[in-house]
């Protein structure tokens, strides 16, 4: 059983047939950005806090536990306090589907990428001589992708 699918908090005690309310206290969105330092002096107003109850469903129960075992795991692997903020910030629910557009973009990038180099595969392994084709452009073309492979070479 994985530690991480559900707690055993979740069955009744007794009968095993119920399921409790379950408190889960979600801390992958508070960064320290989010912390502000309290005073001694009472004549300050009380500062402002913000309790949030929200429902979830299990899917999402189960997907947050995991991330909680994974944090674990990267500490247990040196990983520092604002390495796992970043990777927390970069999980943060406001930057979730940002990241999801960039990973079906950058597939759909590479996928037209490979096939337009089979076409081009293609298209010079068919040919024998150059005629009819502009030597400007075939020299542009070349000179492109050497630019970009240079770049690539660099990064």
């Amino acid at each position: 059983k994985d530690p991480n699918e559900t707690p055993d908090l979740w069955h009744w005690p007794t009968t095993n047939t119920f399921w409790l309310p379950y408190f889960y206290n979600d801390e992958t969105s508070l960064f320290r950005g989010h912390y502000s330092v309290l005073s001694n002096d009472t004549s300050k107003p009380d500062p402002p806090l913000k309790v949030e109850l929200l429902p979830t469903s299990l899917g999402a129960f189960r997907i947050l536990n995991h991330v909680h075992g994974t944090i674990g795991k990267l500490k247990q692997f040196g990983f520092s306090e604002e390495d796992l903020e970043e990777v927390l910030y970069m999980l943060a629910p406001e930057r979730l589907f940002r990241m999801m557009l960039t990973w079906v973009i950058s597939m759909l990038h590479m996928l037209f990428s490979f096939l337009a180099f089979k076409n081009e595969v293609g298209f010079w392994s068919e040919r024998e001589t150059v005629a009819g084709l502009s030597q400007s452009a075939i020299i542009g073309n070349s000179i492109c992708s050497i630019i970009i492979f240079l770049f690539l070479l660099d990064s």
